[in-house]
């Protein structure tokens, strides 16, 4: 039973960290366009 709960909380890990991945690559990417465009100018 509590090895059932153990999966499902590395599930909830897991999806956190891909989470937080997609978000610093999408924040990452908008940065860099910014600065980019920033320099650009």
């Amino acid at each position: 039973m509590s090895n059932h709960s153990g999966e499902r909380a590395a599930q909830r890990i897991r999806l956190g960290v891909l989470l937080v991945v997609l978000i610093a690559l999408a924040l990452g990417s908008f940065w860099i366009l910014q600065t980019l465009r920033s320099s650009g100018d």
